[in-house]
């Protein structure tokens, strides 16, 4: 298996995630308030993200200890989060080849990654040869043709 976890020297890599909700007999607007002056908000409305009732991770990358004392402070102001613990998987040999962006791949042409379809002409096959219907080829499907038969 190439998948090898790794965990940092100081005992792993914790998040801290919030949804905006008040703890008990706390009221939205206070928390709100206390939320802007803990992280120096500069304007209310960058306070509306975090209070959407959408996940929203306020730090991450910390230790056990470092994330149990972010959340406490959440906590010391009214507000709900809880602490995760994520796994970093570091990906080595054919997967770490396979799962790097394109633009990093050595020897990739942007032009073969077009969405446009692409037309060519059917190769010819062997002992096959082109019929001619006696009509002129248009050069787009969008050209009209004349179907009076010379009324």
């Amino acid at each position: 298996m190439n998948q090898v976890p790794t965990q940092a020297a100081n005992g792993g890599h914790f998040k801290v995630v919030f949804w905006g909700q008040p703890a008990d007999g706390v009221a939205r607007k206070q928390l709100i308030e206390r939320f802007i002056a803990l992280f120096k908000l500069r304007e209310p409305g960058q306070a509306q993200r975090f209070f959407s009732g959408r996940l929203v991770v306020l730090k991450s990358g910390l230790s056990e200890s470092q994330a149990k004392a972010f959340a406490r402070a959440v906590q010391g102001i009214g507000g709900v989060c809880r602490v995760e613990k994520t796994q970093v998987v570091k990906l080595d040999g054919e997967l770490a080849r396979r799962h790097r962006p394109s633009f990093l791949q050595p020897g990739l042409c942007a032009d073969d990654m077009s969405l446009a379809p692409k037309f060519s002409e059917p190769p010819a096959r062997p002992g096959t040869r082109e019929i001619s219907t006696g009509e002129p080829t248009r050069k787009s499907l969008f050209e009209s043709r004349d179907v009076s038969g010379g009324f």
